[in-house]
């Protein structure tokens, strides 16, 4: 555990400037989850805030916080919801202050920055349904975004329908070809397009389940309960090579520092 968050936490009762994050359906996926949060806590460690965790999604049946007393259930509480990124140097110690993943859009590169020096396993821990699917060898992963325009569900629910994730096929046909000898596990946010690689290259590795993208109000436990294993064991890889930019990916690199690189 790093400095800062064990120091933090020896001292979190103390501490009287109070701020919630709350997270639910439709305000992201699993990255943004995590993202969100940790760059959150960075602040509120550098301002001696104490941090807490309100989340009505069902993430948290599988992947959960190290310490519950940072958990708060936000119903019938007084709170002053924050808009704004630079809202949160308002907080004082009289009131209690709650802000959503949204307010930090405007901030993502910072966002991303800090979160690629975090340790996710300093804070959260996956729950032993998850736990049990790794697989015993090593290996190493692939993860290809394809993006909200392909996920396979119904179009009424996605947002962002022109979402389009750029890769390229060529470079990711080849990047398998030449590493047939090494045990590969392949990640695809799109059902169809993990079936057809795992029917081109047979020795392919594949979760054979459907995930489903965690800020959709259609997804069901399943899908999300799918998706943390996907996520889970592209954190215990030995590497992780990115086929296309994603958030997915990069978060599950983050989770116990694992190796983190385009193909």
């Amino acid at each position: 555990m790093s400095d800062d968050i064990e120091n933090y936490i020896k001292n979190y009762d103390n501490l009287t400037k109070k701020l919630i994050y709350h997270f639910e359906y439709g305000m992201g996926g699993i990255g943004d989850y995590f993202k969100f949060f940790i760059y959150i806590l960075k602040y509120c460690i550098n301002n001696n805030i104490k941090l807490y965790l309100s989340i009505k999604h069902d993430l948290d049946r599988y992947v959960r916080l190290k310490y519950d007393k940072m958990y708060i259930d936000r119903n019938n509480l007084n709170y002053i919801t924050l808009n704004k990124y630079k809202d949160l140097e308002k907080i004082d110690d009289k009131n209690i202050y709650l802000v959503y993943p949204f307010v930090f859009y405007d901030v993502q590169k910072e966002v991303y920055e800090n979160a690629i020096i975090s340790k996710l396993e300093d804070l959260f821990y996956f729950t032993d349904e998850i736990i049990i699917n790794l697989p015993k060898e090593k290996y190493i992963s692939m993860h290809l975004r394809l993006g909200d325009k392909y996920l396979e569900t119904d179009k009424n629910f996605i947002v962002c329908k022109d979402d389009e994730r750029f890769y390229n096929e060529l470079k990711l046909n080849k990047f398998i070809e030449e590493n047939k000898d090494k045990n590969i596990y392949f990640f695809c946010d799109n059902y169809t397009f993990k079936k057809n690689i795992k029917q081109k290259y047979s020795y392919i590795n594949i979760i054979d389940v459907k995930i489903g993208h965690t800020s959709l109000l259609n997804i069901t436990r399943d899908e999300i309960k799918n998706s943390i294993i996907e996520f889970y064991i592209l954190s215990k890889s030995e590497k992780i090579y990115w086929v296309s930019w994603s958030g997915f990916s990069l978060m599950a690199s983050r989770f116990f520092i694992t190796k983190y690189c385009e193909i």
